[in-house]
């Protein structure tokens, strides 16, 4: 997110930039040489005579831009200057709050800096402790105000309808950007709802940790409390359609198309996967608190796993989860990787696989032949190898090959070894 938002910026600040040398250097056409002004008297009205008007060249002078004629100590003036150069509202925005959150990043990392031990301190206690004990401590009030101050500087610039401005911190503003799918009262409603909702938790985090940090089950009825009164109220903010929206897209399941480079799901087809994948998590959730044994839980969660692809097939239909298989193995995306950076069709990344396959399961069938000598099955291994790498340095190259031998590829060297003998079928 930081590495595409300093690229928009400096991209914005470069289009402001160019915009505003032309806007300070620009000459009417066609150009003409510029004249002394002469200064001339107004001529004396006479009786019956028509004055003809006077007319008089215009001095131009060129103005040399200096990105400082935009740039301000005052964020308002600033704004202005951006906003007259011709800089987009939206891009003006994104500049803003990055020179803001420039001038307050020195003064949180100031607060941080005094505060190591204390932190790593909290950390240990367990996740949801640390979350909730950091505002109590003297160095999370301070990083609180100063997240306070940098919200109301912002509303200050940008206007109090700026997103920071609706209760959310700073850290909430981009999950605010990924609920754009909902109504803008919905997302400040479900907003302040959560706030509402963490705080409550908070609350009984710190009841609990007073008493030492056990948990009895009146604490656990009281936890319960406040979950299911925060899901009936999620209820009565959201349709069902938007709740299962937001189950989907805030689930962990949802980004499962982020390490399958190669496949680009469509949107149907997305939401498809992320609900299966979805069900599945939640089943394995189910499966580990069920008090089976080791054993048990083992062969559920291969039952569990076995019926995710079958589903999916039906799903995908054949060709696309051919292709979802395909772009979930680790070694394909190893040697995508590689074509992709030797800018080569996605085509051949596929091909290339394939071939892969082809060579392993050959090779695997000659080590599993006990009917071969030793000396005919190393032959045969070789021959194989040799095969394969001519083919692959076919395929994509004599330069990508030999990168991918090191990326990756190890396994083109390691066929002829026998310690990766499969036992006989």
């Amino acid at each position: 997110m930081r590495t595409r938002l300093f690229i928009l910026i400096s991209l914005a600040c470069n289009v402001a930039l160019a915009w505003g040398f032309f806007h300070f250097n620009k000459r009417p056409l066609p150009p003409t040489p510029p004249t002394p002004v002469t200064v001339v008297s107004a001529p004396v009205a006479t009786p019956g005579v028509v004055v003809e008007p006077i007319s008089t060249n215009v001095v131009t002078f060129q103005v040399p831009f200096n990105w400082s004629q935009i740039a301000a100590d005052d964020l308002k003036v600033y704004r202005d200057n951006l906003l007259a150069v011709g800089c987009p509202e939206l891009t003006m925005r994104e500049i803003i709050r990055a020179e803001i959150n420039e001038r307050f990043g020195p003064r949180r990392r100031a607060i941080f800096a005094g505060a190591q031990g204390e932190f790593w301190e909290a950390l240990v206690r367990g996740e949801l402790l640390r979350r909730q004990g950091i505002m109590s401590t003297p160095w999370g009030k301070q990083l609180e105000a100063l997240a306070l101050e940098r919200r109301q500087l912002i509303a200050s610039v940008l206007g109090p309808d700026y997103r920071v401005t609706q209760g959310e911190s700073p850290g909430q503003e981009d999950l605010a950007s990924q609920r754009d799918w909902l109504p803008a009262e919905k997302r400040g409603q479900l907003a302040a709802l959560e706030q509402e909702h963490e705080k409550r938790m908070t609350d009984w985090a710190k009841r609990v940790a007073a008493k030492g940090g056990d948990q009895t089950d009146a604490d656990a009825v009281a936890l319960k409390r406040v979950q299911d009164e925060f899901e009936e109220q999620r209820k009565k903010l959201l349709s069902p359609e938007e709740l299962e929206e937001l189950r989907i897209r805030e689930s962990s399941a949802a980004d499962w198309a982020a390490d399958l480079g190669g496949f680009e799901p469509t949107e149907d087809e997305w939401r498809t996967v992320a609900r299966a994948r979805l069900a599945f998590e939640e089943a394995q959730s189910e499966a580990g608190q069920s008090g089976l044994s080791q054993e048990d839980q083992t062969k559920l969660q291969n039952e569990l796993a076995s019926k995710l692809a079958e589903n999916l097939k039906t799903l995908l239909g054949t060709e696309r989860y051919a292709q979802y298989e395909t772009a979930s193995n680790s070694e394909y995306q190893q040697l995508r990787n590689v074509t992709q950076r030797f800018g080569l069709d996605e085509s051949l990344a596929r091909q290339a696989y394939d071939m892969q396959k082809a060579a392993q399961s050959s090779a695997d069938k000659v080590r599993s032949d006990s009917s071969l000598t030793p000396e005919v099955r190393d032959a045969t291994l070789k021959a194989i190898q040799q095969e394969t790498e001519r083919s692959l340095g076919g395929l994509l190259g004599a330069g990508t090959l030999t990168t991918y031998k090191q990326h990756g590829g190890e396994w083109i060297e390691t066929m002829v070894e026998m310690d990766e003998a499969l036992p006989p079928d």
